[in-house]
């Protein structure tokens, strides 16, 4: 390649700023918070997102969160080595997963969990899942949980 760019038969590659912008979007195409014990909590609001948040961003040990018997968000939360992850974190979790699934203020529901290990694609669909090993918590939708997560993350 060297010999053929110095003799003019191959065009020399130019990165644009546009490029840049591009693959930075790319990356960042799901919401990504971090929860008030300093736990990083993904969560992806459309087929597309919750594919790349639950196969690509989160890992086996991650804690995969959804709205039971619902379509709706794929939320994560990003484990750490040898830390448990704290109620208070999976709690802001499920309340994040109300949100981004249409449940709002007062409305109660169950959010199953299980660690993204247990959960694998249904062949054929963008983002429908089948997992295993669940545990359900029911909540109460709190918006305010869910503001002010965003505020201290710098999202809102």
């Amino acid at each position: 390649q060297p010999r053929l760019l110095k003799a003019g038969v191959v065009a020399p590659k130019i990165k644009l700023a546009s490029d840049k912008k591009q693959k930075v979007q790319e990356a960042k195409e799901f919401l990504e918070v971090e929860s008030s014990d300093g736990f990083t909590i993904l969560c992806g609001r459309n087929q597309n997102e919750n594919r790349a948040v639950t196969f690509q961003a989160a890992s086996g040990g991650d804690v995969w969160m959804h709205l039971k018997g619902l379509p709706g968000a794929h939320v994560v939360v990003k484990g750490k080595k040898s830390k448990t992850i704290p109620l208070n974190t999976l709690l802001e979790a499920a309340q994040i997963t109300l949100y981004y699934s249409k449940v709002r203020d007062g409305k109660k529901a169950d959010v199953d969990y299980t660690f993204r290990k247990n959960v694998k694609p249904i062949k054929g669909t963008l983002a429908e899942v089948t997992y295993t090993d669940n545990k359900t918590i029911y909540v109460q939708a709190d918006g305010e949980v869910v503001r002010r997560v965003l505020r201290q993350s710098g999202q809102n």
